[in-house]
C-alpha cells in the first residue's frame, strides 16, 4: 500500500498537484473489529479503544484532519462486505483487492463496491473443469460459514448438476468448531468409501482445522483437494498436515510479480523509512522461520503484490 501511494505520488501524470495520503489499518481478520474500524474513519477515536478491539498490535495515533476519499481493502469477502456497506454510508468508494465472492458483484447492494480479481464464479468453473478433465464424479463439498465460501459453494452446486457431477457430501466447516463437530464430519467421510476427492471453498483457519481433522480421524484413505485461493497451504505446512495436501490442486487468481515492488521490500531493513507498525514484527517473525539473517536474503513472503498496487492503479480512474 505505501508502495503503490509512494509511486503515485512521484508521478507527474497521475492526479497532478494532488498528494495521497494513507493510514493502514490491521482489521484483524474480525468482522466486528473490521466494521469498527470502518466506522472510526469517519469519526477518529483513540487508542484505548483500538486496544480493546484488536489487544495484539498498534496503531499510529494521527490526530491530524484529514478527508477519506477512499478505501483500499480489506482482503477477505466476509469482511469486505462490512466495510463496503459502513463506507456506502458516507458514499466513500471501496477497492477490495482480493475479496471474490458474487455477493459483492450486486451494484443495487453494493453500489461503492470495486476489486481488482475476478468474482468466483470463475474459480468455480475452473474447478468444475479440473473434476471433468480427471473423472471426478462423486466428490464431497465442504465450506466455510461467509460469503466466500457461502457463495462460491452455490456456484459449485449449481455447476455440479448440470455437469452430472455427483456431491455427496454437502457440509459446513465451522470457523472455530468443537472436537464433536470435527468428529461427527470426518465419521461422515469415512462412511462414504467412495469419496476420495473434496473441493474445498474455505477460509484458510476453518480450511485448516478440516485438514488437521481428517488428517489425525485416520481415514485410511488418500483425499485429493480442490481449494481456493485461500487455501495458501503454508499454515498446514507448519501444523505438520502438508503431507495431506500432496496431489491437490488450488485455483487462485493469477498475480503477476512486481520486481520494483520487491527491490523496494529487501530495502526497506536498511532504510530509516517506517512504513508501516507492522514491518518489524513481521519481519522478526519471517527472518526466525526461515532461518535468514536479514529480509534481503529471505524467502519473498507470498503475497498478492500486483493486486494491491492495482487497487491503487484502480483508485485513480474512478
Amino acid at each position: 500500500m505505501a508502495y503503490a501511494v509512494e509511486m503515485i505520488n512521484r508521478r507527474s501524470d497521475i492526479l497532478p498537484n494532488v498528494t495521497l495520503g494513507y493510514e493502514i489499518r490491521n482489521d484483524c481478520r474480525e468482522e466486528d473489529t473490521t466494521l469498527w474500524t470502518t466506522l472510526t474513519l469517519a469519526d477518529p477515536c483513540g487508542d484505548n479503544t483500538f486496544q480493546r478491539h484488536c489487544p495484539l498490535h498498534s496503531r499510529f495515533n494521527d490526530q491530524k484532519t484529514r478527508t477519506v476519499v477512499g478505501i483500499i481493502g480489506p482482503g477477505s469477502s466476509a469482511t469486505s462486505v462490512f466495510v463496503t456497506r459502513a463506507a456506502a454510508i458516507y458514499e466513500v468508494p471501496t477497492i477490495a483487492y482480493s475479496a471474490s465472492s458474487d455477493e459483492l458483484s450486486n451494484i443495487h447492494h453494493f453500489p461503492y463496491f470495486f476489486r481488482t480479481v475476478p468474482p468466483d464464479r470463475f474459480q468455480a468453473r475452473v474447478m468444475i473443469d479440473l473434476l471433468l478433465r480427471y473423472d471426478w464424479k462423486h466428490i464431497a463439498l465442504y465450506f466455510s460459514s461467509d460469503s466466500y465460501g457461502s457463495n462460491g459453494a452455490e456456484q459449485i452446486l449449481n455447476l455440479a448438476e448440470e455437469n452430472g457431477i455427483c456431491i455427496a457430501i454437502n457440509t459446513r466447516i465451522p470457523k472455530v468448531g468443537e472436537k464433536i463437530e470435527w468428529d461427527d464430519i470426518v465419521l461422515n467421510l469415512k462412511t462414504s468409501p467412495l469419496i476420495s476427492v473434496a473441493v474445498l471453498f474455505s477460509l484458510s483457519v476453518p480450511a485448516n482445522s478440516l485438514i488437521g481433522a481428517i488428517s489425525e480421524g485416520n481415514l485410511g484413505r488418500r483425499i485429493t483437494f480442490i481449494g481456493g485461493d485461500d487455501l495458501s497451504g503454508n499454515d498446514i505446512i507448519d501444523a505438520g498436515y502438508g503431507y495431506m495436501l500432496h496431489g491437490s490442486l488450488i485455483v487462485a487468481p493469477h498475480s503477476q510479480v512486481n520486481t520494483e515492488f520487491r527491490q523496494y521490500w529487501k530495502d526497506l531493513e536498511d532504510s530509516n523509512i517506517t512504513t508501516s507498525p507492522w514491518y518489524q514484527e513481521f519481519g522478526d517473525y519471517w527472518k526466525d522461520r526461515h532461518g535468514c539473517v536479514d529480509m534481503a536474503s529471505c524467502l519473498f513472503p507470498p503475497v498478492s503484490e500486483s493486486t494491491v498496487i492495482n487497487g491503487y492503479s484502480r483508485w485513480r480512474t474512478l
